[in-house]
């Protein structure tokens, strides 16, 4: 037992025994303050005060349970630890050719559900990585790191292990504050749009893109998908939303743009030419192509062919139609295509 204890030091003196034979007990002489010191505030491990003291690090650790002194975890004694380069490229070496085995691979599969950690560690995790941003010399490193090396695709065995883990499994559903939080989140996040890359990166996108196909769906595949859209419908507001953004970026594009009908223009230049007016040929309203609009007037213009006798176009047409007015305010005047080639005059105009 440890004689002289605790006020100005530990002084342990006296015999043990181990076996058949007896050994002089080692003087140890240290102070609570000073084990205190070099422990909590110096943050020094118990093996490196063993070391500088000339102790066995389990005295130590004797010692810091009879002071009272509570002894770090080994998560505790890890946080903010950084490993020098040639440490890591010692555990680098010391792991090559290791597999882990089936079972440990199910532990930590088992351990990393959410659903497994307790929402102390989820909330230290996530408070862990606030405001972290990598600097652009980490990133170089990164990027150096991954050039060249193609990313290893899933096996068959593997695709199929992963299709049948979510079978029957549903998307979680956030809650509205989440919603907000993702939403505000976003604000000024514009996807890369604007970004201005150099020659250099151009030229690498485009490399990188040679040889590439695009990826073929199994037909079972497509049948699924096509399966799990039975009697899904969007609503009106993320219709608009879709609509919108399509033909902002058939717009900018070029591509696909609007079909003109076969007499429109000529339809449109003797109405300019009657009544002194200027009408914008399609412009946009609401992500909807609008054959013309005159704006000294606030009057639209929808030229109707042939196909805008069928039912389902109808329909179309007086959704159009009301989603205009309501915007614009305006007058909307549809326009039956009955030009005849020949005397180049206009037969016929409807307003409804």
């Amino acid at each position: 037992m440890p004689t002289g204890f605790p006020n100005s030091g530990i002084s342990n003196k006296g015999w043990f025994k181990k076996g058949q034979k007896t050994y002089p007990q080692k003087t140890i002489n240290i102070t609570k303050e000073e084990l205190e010191n070099l422990y909590i505030n110096k943050k020094i491990s118990a093996t490196k005060i063993a070391d500088l003291k000339g102790y066995s690090f389990r005295s130590i650790y004797k010692y810091l349970r009879l002071f009272g002194i509570k002894v770090r975890t080994k998560r505790e004694a890890h946080t903010g630890m950084h490993y020098s380069a040639e440490h890591r490229l010692h555990i680098s070496e010391a792991l090559k050719g290791k597999e882990v085995s089936e079972e440990t691979r199910e532990k930590i599969r088992e351990a990393n559900k959410r659903e497994n950690q307790s929402p102390e560690l989820l909330r230290r995790r996530s408070e862990a990585q606030k405001g972290k941003h990598l600097s652009e010399a980490h990133r170089k490193k990164i990027g150096d790191s991954q050039r060249g090396i193609k990313k290893c695709p899933f096996s068959k065995e593997h695709r199929q292990h992963i299709s049948e883990s979510k079978k029957g499994k549903k998307m979680p559903i956030c809650s509205l504050e989440t919603r907000a939080k993702l939403s505000a989140a976003l604000i000024g996040n514009k996807n890369g749009l604007g970004v201005k890359r150099s020659p250099e990166t151009r030229i690498k996108m485009g490399a990188w893109q040679i040889g590439r196909k695009r990826q073929e769906f199994s037909p079972e595949w497509k049948k699924h998908i096509s399966e799990s859209h039975i009697g899904f419908k969007h609503t009106d507001d993320a219709k608009q939303k879709i609509r919108i953004g399509q033909t902002a970026h058939r717009v900018k594009t070029g591509n696909c743009g609007p079909t003109i009908g076969k007499h429109e223009t000529q339809i449109l230049d003797e109405i300019e030419q009657k009544e002194q007016i200027k009408i914008k040929r399609q412009y946009v309203v609401l992500g909807y192509f609008l054959d013309g609009y005159c704006e000294e007037n606030n009057t639209a213009y929808e030229i109707d062919e042939k196909h805008h006798k069928l039912t389902k176009q109808k329909q179309h047409d007086t959704e159009k139609q009301i989603a205009i007015e309501n915007n614009l305010n305006c007058k909307f005047i549809r326009i039956l295509d009955t030009w005849d080639a020949t005397h180049k005059t206009l037969n016929e105009v409807a307003c409804r």
